[in-house]
């Protein structure tokens, strides 16, 4: 009977607990299409994270896997080079819901970042061969595919870039 009391207690009117996730890493959504249209591009906040507390019902909160819960910042609203504050939206995993679970406290309720402008510069491909073919064998023309590549990043570090080499 009191198992029997104790579920329906839970299912019909559950406690409210809280639980601490550490360390929860923040992702960008929208950095490699739509920055990248505006030839924008993050220069930090790769390495942010976020502790959290968070509250919901000791059933949703059993179901949740810390791990797997994550922190996604949209940066679709970036439209300009320089340092921007940016809110970020928790998902977490196993199907539960963002109305299941609720942050009660956060050691940052936003994320800074540094935005700068993306340059591109195409450079050709070069291959070095290394080395002597066996008796017996041969080799044919090599042949570079893509001849040339499209790197993007910030203007000094691609100053210096005259082109890609592969050694074979």
């Amino acid at each position: 009977a009191a198992l029997a009391f104790w579920i329906y207690m839970e299912v019909e009117q559950p406690v409210t607990v809280t639980t601490e996730v550490r360390g929860v890493p923040v992702e960008f959504s929208g950095e490699d299409t739509t920055l990248a249209d505006r030839g924008l591009m993050l220069l930090s906040g790769y390495d942010a994270t976020v502790d959290l507390e968070l509250e919901g019902s000791r059933l949703v909160l059993w179901k949740l896997d810390k791990d797997e819960v994550r922190l996604v910042v949209n940066t679709a609203n970036i439209t300009g080079p320089g340092m921007q504050s940016l809110t970020y939206t928790p998902i977490y995993p196993n199907g539960i819901s963002n109305t299941a679970i609720s942050i009660k406290n956060a050691s940052s309720r936003t994320v800074t970042v540094k935005v700068g402008e993306l340059y591109s510069k195409e450079v050709p491909v070069e291959v070095d061969i290394r080395g002597d073919v066996p008796n017996g064998y041969f080799t044919e023309t090599v042949i570079v595919d893509p001849a040339v590549l499209v790197l993007r990043a910030q203007r000094e570090d691609l100053l210096n870039v005259s082109k890609a080499k592969v050694t074979l």
